[in-house]
């Protein structure tokens, strides 16, 4: 896998790269998705506080018929070969997939984020163990 923020405008980043999927996901195999989250004020590493924001252990299709498909699928629409689906998901296929400029929504996130440091951490089990790690920061927007 391989990232790189953009920067689009002063306060605006975008998402560019891609991950190589090596195998197919399927329905009843062992592929899980977790994601926990974390705050901190200062960004020092011994501030980091754990979120109830969180994405409990589940299988990795069950994760992209849920909240991708509900969240994140029509951002990835537009700037991805990501999978785009009506109804279910039953085979998650073996592929390259390529992000260009893509910039997450806030729909579906917390209404209200205090400013600070938040990292996301995504764990991937089962054929291939695989972790990400995103990091952001907010801050007040002055108009």
């Amino acid at each position: 896998m391989f990232a790189i923020t953009t920067r689009l405008s002063r306060v605006e980043r975008a998402l560019s790269g891609y991950c190589i999927l090596n195998f197919d996901i399927e329905e009843g195999d062992d592929t899980e998705f977790q994601m926990i989250s974390y705050r901190s004020s200062t960004g020092s590493e011994l501030d980091y506080q754990l979120l109830p924001y969180a994405v409990p252990p589940t299988h990795f299709l069950k994760f992209i018929n849920g909240y991708y498909k509900d969240v994140v699928m029509k951002t990835f629409e537009k700037c991805s070969n990501m999978p785009i689906f009506q109804g279910k998901l039953t085979k998650f296929v073996k592929n390259k997939y390529e992000f260009e400029e893509c910039q997450i929504p806030v729909d579906g996130l917390p209404n209200h984020m205090l400013p600070g440091y938040y990292r996301l951490i995504t764990f991937i089990h089962g054929k291939a163990e695989v972790t990400i790690v995103v990091e952001v920061e907010i801050s007040s927007k002055y108009y």
